[in-house]
């Protein structure tokens, strides 16, 4: 019976309260009732920062099953695991303006990390079987190849998880997605021998203390490569080793430091490379100035990882082909731990395209 008490001015009844959807992306599935509830971060409610609202501040909300096979009486039926952490959904709330008790009722296709454009659920590093490795739009051989088995638990790949998160939240980068941020860590990774180390090229398997001795400054060539991007220089006392010990020097570094390592590589994205960081948060197709394979569509792991092979770290051509399925594999391993390591990312961000 229509009353006072729940005209359709009462914004508290269900129906007549402003129906309101919402998309979210998971950051906690461990339910201690274990009926499948999620601790959702949604979208233009919650902040993005997760010192202002932590995860555990988030409500829980409840997963909207099918009357049809589920368990939610005590019967038999599908379990309520819940979607992976890192995964968007789309939901609403059953208490309308007020928006505190969620419901969620579907995942988002294209995978997690991105809203439709991230780490896909058939990746390998989501146990699949690496046919759809990268991305809705992913083509070309590699993405037909299974990458094998990815741990994101491996320490340089949650050490490349918090660079990218570095990036993403650097506000020059704005737009920039999460897999671009994965597809540059990738290709650090392989550079510098599979650890992300200080260490100078030609100092591989030597011990800790020899790795950490930088090339002298007037050095230049490939075997003078230096730190977690090998900087090396055109010529005695010119180019980017050179640029990095004088950017060091400024900001009271050493050359030997991480953090000096990991606070010029950013430098350069901001500055010398600025051009390539606009294009990946264009989006579409590019070419980059030492790839003559391109362009690439930088809207896919694959191709932002070619792109930025072909733009930041310039090898030969025969070199890029040779490294091109390690260096999106590691990608593709940073991009599910960043994802597990629930980093704040601009995750509703969509790729334009090509014009």
């Amino acid at each position: 019976m229509i009353t006072e008490e729940n005209t359709p001015n009462n914004p508290h009844i269900f129906g007549f309260d402003r129906f309101i959807p919402f998309f979210g992306v998971v950051e906690d599935r461990n339910d201690p009732l274990c009926v499948g509830r999620c601790k959702i971060r949604i979208f233009g409610v919650h902040p993005e920062d997760k010192t202002l609202v932590t995860t555990d501040q988030l409500p829980w909300a409840y997963p909207v099953m099918p009357i049809v096979g589920n368990p939610a009486s005590g019967g038999s039926g599908h379990s309520a695991v819940g979607p992976v952490v890192g995964t968007h959904v789309l939901g609403f709330f059953a208490d309308g303006i007020d928006r505190q008790q969620p419901f969620f009722f579907g995942v988002i296709a294209g995978g997690t990390g991105q809203f439709a454009y991230g780490s896909p659920q058939a990746t390998p590093a989501a146990g699949g079987d690496g046919s759809s490795a990268y991305g809705p739009q992913g083509s070309g051989p590699l993405a037909s190849q299974n990458l094998g088995n990815l741990d994101p638990n491996k320490p340089v790949f949650q050490k490349g998880a918090e660079i990218a998160a570095l990036i993403l939240a650097n506000p020059t980068f704005k737009g920039l997605k999460d897999f671009h941020a994965s597809a540059l860590l990738g290709n650090l990774i392989f550079e510098s021998g599979g650890g992300l180390e200080v260490r100078r090229e030609g100092f591989r398997g030597m011990t800790k203390e020899e790795k950490i001795v930088p090339p002298p400054q007037s050095a230049h060539g490939s075997p003078n490569g230096w730190g977690i991007a090998q900087w090396t220089n055109t010529k005695p006392n010119a180019g980017r080793y050179t640029n990095f010990c004088n950017w060091a020097a400024r900001n009271g570094k050493k050359v030997t430091d991480y953090d000096a390592n990991v606070g010029f590589f950013i430098y350069e994205l901001q500055t010398d490379f600025k051009k390539m960081m606009q294009a990946l948060i264009q989006g579409g197709t590019h070419t980059a100035p030492s790839n003559p394979k391109g362009p690439h569509n930088v809207d896919t792991i694959e191709g932002a990882c070619k792109y930025i092979t072909g733009y930041y770290e310039r090898p030969s051509a025969e070199a890029a082909a040779s490294s091109e399925r390690a260096r999106v594999k590691n990608a593709t391993a940073v991009l599910a731990a960043l994802n597990k390591s629930g980093a704040p990312v601009r995750s509703t961000a969509q790729p334009k395209k090509a014009g």
